[in-house]
This record gives structure tokens, sequence and C-alpha cells, in this order.
């Protein structure tokens, strides 16, 4: 895939690393006030998006690659907008993160080409 940015790199790797080495490269990422996105496929899954106006963004993943939110999450958010719809909207679209999947969405997205070639079956 061609990067947006002229200055910008993807990389796609499997490295082992435990769950202290992931907080650890992920922290150290972020003070470069790079764009990135680092999944790692340990138990349980993780997706740290990063974005230097939003800061770091931590979801836990299931098996099928969905964010999970624990009921206590939703509870705390539930109480913090006393019942207020549009705060709690605005609320769980930060827990979700999508202000991060927004801005990182278009350095995700493969040449238009690629998508057109026909695939052998």
């Amino acid at each position: 895939m061609q990067p947006l940015e002229i200055s910008g790199y993807q990389l796609k790797a499997e490295i082992a690393f435990s769950p202290l080495q992931a907080a650890e490269l992920v922290s150290l990422l972020a003070r470069t006030k790079s764009i990135f996105e680092l999944e790692f496929n340990t138990l349980p899954s993780e997706r740290y998006l990063h974005h230097p106006a939003l800061g770091i963004c931590r979801q836990e993943l299931d098996e099928a690659g969905e964010q999970l939110i624990r009921a206590g999450v939703i509870e705390n958010l539930l109480m913090e907008t006393a019942g207020n719809l549009s705060e709690f909207s605005r609320g769980f679209r930060r827990l979700t993160g999508v202000a991060w999947m927004d801005l990182i969405e278009p350095y995700r997205k493969s040449a238009e080409y690629l998508i057109a070639l026909p695939r052998a079956v």
C-alpha cells in the first residue's frame, strides 16, 4: 500500500510482544507525535490508535476483531451523563474511538486500482 503522505511509512509485521512491551512501544511511538494504529494479537487482543491531537486510544478486541466495552464502563458512562442522550452518545463515541478512527482511516485505505484487480480463484 502507498502511504498517504510522502514522509509516511506503512509496516505490517508479526513480532512477539508481551503486554508490557506493547504498552512501552506505544508510549515510545506516541512521543514521536506520529499517527499510528498498532494491533497486538495477544490474549486479549488489543488495538492502539494514536493521533497527536487526541492522544492514545486503547481498545480491547474479541476473537472477531470487535471492540469490547465492559459493562462497568458503560454503567459509569450512564452515571456521568445522567440520562442525557446526546452526552451519552458523545461519550460512547469517545469510548469506541470514533474520533481516532475518523482521523486514521485515510491512512488505512489502499489505492483504488489495487481493489479493482481481478482475483484468482
